[in-house]
């Protein structure tokens, strides 16, 4: 992408959309495979979780007022995210790290892959986005006196695939101005170690401005609020992302204002008075959140959106045994406890005829220790390939709230793997009205509408509708 004189917006978009499909494997990664995340688990000087680390090479910088910045720079990061009392709970991940324009590959003007993991780390998830967004400030687009636009086109798009939660909105800014300092900073101690490369200096200066830009607290409203509009807005129109940055005079702004500033601000009002509260999803599996979330933003009886923003956490909670329906209370009332609010989880079996029911709610350990093959000999014995797919949702409005469950079934058989061997064992399942395919095989509507998953968040979607006024209730007494 570096090579390219000029770059449309709409590609900036695209890779951010992007980075959000690389942190998804990423994340499949982290939790699936010990040996990567227990390689990726180590100290990086760029790794933006060690920003404080570089107050030690601050002496290098030749001038005063940019050292001062820097400064400042540490100071928030030490205020805001280290030693506040409310520090923010981001999301960790083993991270690409560098996701830059010299790192990004176009073939025919198209967004095709990523190189360079070398500052592979596990870290906040959200740092790759920062990392991207302070980088595409300095990118051809973002050069031309755009590249706040250009930071909040990467956004757009990664918040289009990879949510981001309330807390990484919240720091964007901060941990863009930390990546950019921290940037800046080892530059200055490159120049001290060469004085004769004086290219080192004129390639630091675009950090510099940027670093300037995020920092000026006269333009930290303006800054927040595009990339509220980033998040909020359309993921292919970029027409009310598309301003030049505030220190550029811009004699059109009071029409921008008018038709998109305005616009956005009533229907930050309008969410307002509808009170969305955000109940988080205890998952780090991303396309189990994408199916989640799409069956219950699917229409229903109400025919109306749901009265809740829906996000996801992982928590390491206890593996616990016994029956699904108590499993799943006793597991919804410690992540509820765990996140301090309201929280949704499911817990899903896959149980065979010939086996009385197991591997029921083991089904995850025995498929990482036999895989597909192992399952199906499993009952090779008998001539009964039968059995049934159980999700059990459990929600709770915040701790020490009563949890209230849903079982959600789906009768099929155990067949030898087919389909898409990405997402557990769908592939060896097949339910009785699948129309003889397996999950694996059937489109992602088609499997809605007889999965388990679909049955049992679909009661849980029709109480959220009947409850949400007493459930609001609720999460509002847990917040105080």
């Amino acid at each position: 992408m570096a090579s390219s004189q000029a770059i449309p917006i709409e590609t900036l978009v695209e890779a951010g959309q992007y980075l959000g499909n690389v942190c998804n494997a990423l994340d499949d990664l982290t939790s699936s495979n010990p040996t990567a995340k227990l390689t990726a688990d180590r100290y990086h000087a760029w790794d933006g979780r060690n920003t404080l680390d570089i107050q030690e090479f601050v002496g290098c910088i030749g001038n005063e007022k940019r050292r001062a910045l820097v400064q400042s720079v540490l100071h928030s990061f030490q205020r805001d995210l280290v030693a506040s009392p409310s520090k923010p709970n981001f999301r960790m991940g083993i991270l690409q790290g560098d996701f830059n324009d010299a790192n990004i590959i176009l073939s025919e003007g198209k967004v095709s892959g990523v190189i360079d993991f070398g500052d592979t780390t596990l870290s906040w998830r959200v740092l790759d986005l920062s990392i991207a967004m302070a980088y595409a400030m300095m990118s051809s687009y973002g050069k031309n006196d755009k590249a706040l636009s250009a930071a909040a086109a990467v956004l757009r798009g990664f918040h289009s695939v990879y949510p981001l939660t309330d807390d990484e909105r919240k720091h964007l800014r901060l941990l863009m101005a930390s990546r950019l300092s921290c940037s800046a900073t080892l530059g200055a101690y490159s120049y001290q170690q060469n004085p004769e490369n004086e290219y080192l200096l004129l390639h630091a200066e675009p950090a510099w401005k940027n670093l300037e830009l995020l920092c000026n607290e006269n333009f930290a409203d303006a800054i927040d609020s595009m990339f509220r509009i980033a998040c909020d807005g359309s993921h292919s129109d970029c027409a009310d992302i598309g301003f030049p940055d505030p220190t550029i005079p811009d004699p059109l702004q009071a029409e921008r204002v008018k038709e998109v500033d305005e616009p956005s601000l009533k229907k930050q009002k309008t969410a307002s008075e509808q009170e969305h509260p955000v109940i988080t999803f205890v998952t780090g599996n991303k396309k189990k959140l994408e199916e989640v979330k799409r069956i219950l933003s699917a229409s229903n009886e109400f025919n109306s959106p749901l009265a809740f923003s829906i996000l996801n956490q992982k928590i390491d909670l206890p593996e616990l045994q016994g029956d699904p329906l108590e499993i799943a209370k006793e597991k919804c009332a410690l992540g509820a406890k765990e996140v301090g609010g309201p929280v949704i989880t499911e817990d899903t079996s896959l149980c065979f005829t010939a086996l009385n029911g197991m591997p029921g709610p083991y089904i995850k350990w025995f498929l990482e220790d036999c895989g597909h093959k192992g399952l199906n000999d499993m009952i090779a014995f008998s001539d009964d390939k039968s059995g049934y797919a159980q999700t059990v949702v459990g929600f709770c409005p915040g701790p020490g709230e009563d949890v209230v469950v849903f079982d959600g079934r789906t009768t099929g058989t155990v067949v030898a793997p087919r389909g898409s061997l990405d997402f557990g064992w769908d592939p060896i399942f097949q339910p009785d009205e699948g129309a003889g395919l397996t999950y694996a095989e059937m489109s992602k509507e088609n499997k809605d509408a007889i999965s388990h998953r679909s049955r049992a968040f679909g009661k849980l979607r029709t109480y959220l509708e009947k409850e949400a006024e007493s459930i609001k209730v609720a999460i509002a007494k847990g917040s105080n």
